[in-house]
């Protein structure tokens, strides 16, 4: 690499300079030897005999998760029969306890299988759900910023994407719909279409692989306006499919909005069943911001129900109709 400051600069202002160029240089260098340096490594141990090693100590790990319970229990139920052959009393206790062993190795295939074998991705340890709804034209219509924070840890290694399924149920120009990420590190992929439940899949890709518990802070921008067909008036927020905690639901509304009636509702969403309906009703906070002339209606949840979502549904004046659209 060469470069060419310039004859009229003194000559400490160009030595200065070229310092600093020759130490980026050498630290550019320096990063691209250090990344050839790990992806030689990860060729090497990605070859045959390292994967058929990890492979036969996973198949070792497998088969003892069942075999030492299995066999301590065959034991003492053996012991039992050759001791206690003779006594009703005895077989029965063996007849329950057989039972249970065989209850319990079908109860650690199920665990196994779905929390060590092939568990979800990941789970959401800390959800903060934020609409901000503000007043446009006099009121004719509405501009809406939803943000979403949240603390995913990871249940296994390679986690790359987080998944985010959003439904809007008003209409607005194309130029008043954008998503973001909130996080300059990461990227954000959306659906061209919603699927066949009105929901648009998002991901965001995090620009790196989490390890097995390792977390990551995840954020999405999304703002749309209902210009053409107005929004329905609820707004909840859940962890889906994924396992969840400390959930946080804000609604905020400019003050001289304020809505005439607040109910806080849980749904299920329960896809597998084709199911969403208000399932239980839900405790909320008001809190008004004279200084910013806003109110917010806060919902939390401490241990979220899966499949579940939490959240507001309000009515303004002349708009209590909309209630029973909103389910």
């Amino acid at each position: 690499m060469s470069c060419d400051y310039g004859t009229k600069l003194p000559s400490y202002l160009r030595s200065h300079r070229a310092g600093v160029t020759s130490a980026r240089c050498s630290g550019t260098l320096a990063d691209l030897k250090g990344n050839r340096a790990r992806m030689a490594l990860n060729d090497f141990l990605n070859k045959a005999p390292f994967r058929l090693l990890r492979d036969i100590v996973a198949t070792i790990k497998a088969i003892s998760f069942f075999a030492v319970p299995m066999i301590a229990a065959g034991g003492a139920i053996a012991y039992l029969v050759s001791t206690q052959v003779e006594s009703n009393a005895a077989l029965l206790a063996i007849a329950l306890a057989s039972l249970v062993m065989v209850t319990g190795v079908i109860a650690a295939i199920c665990y196994y299988v779905l929390q060590v074998c092939d568990p979800a991705p990941y789970e959401i340890t800390k959800i903060e759900g934020l609409l901000i709804i503000q007043s446009v034209n006099g009121h004719s219509h509405h501009h809406y910023i939803n943000r979403r924070m949240q603390t995913v840890k990871a249940r296994r290694n390679n986690v790359r994407l987080v998944e985010h399924r959003t439904h809007w149920t008003g209409n607005g120009a194309k130029n008043k719909c954008k998503s973001t990420s909130m996080m300059n590190d990461h990227a954000l992929f959306v659906a061209r279409l919603p699927e066949e439940d009105g929901r648009t899949p998002h991901w965001v890709y995090l620009g790196r692989p989490l390890s097995k518990g390792e977390e990551a802070m995840v954020g999405i921008q999304e703002t749309r306006e209902d210009n053409q067909s107005p929004m329905l008036p609820y707004y909840r927020e859940g962890g889906g499919r994924f396992r969840s905690r400390n959930l946080t639901v804000i609604t905020r509304f400019p003050a001289h909005e304020d809505p005439e009636k607040v109910e806080g509702l849980i749904w299920n969403n329960d896809r597998r069943n084709r199911q969403r309906q208000i399932v239980d009703k839900i405790s909320y906070e008001r809190k008004p911001d004279p200084a910013n002339g806003t109110v917010d209606y806060i919902v939390t949840a401490q241990k979220p129900r899966r499949y579940h979502s939490y959240g507001v549904r309000w009515s303004w004046l002349a708009q209590g109709e909309n209630n029973r659209q909103s389910n």
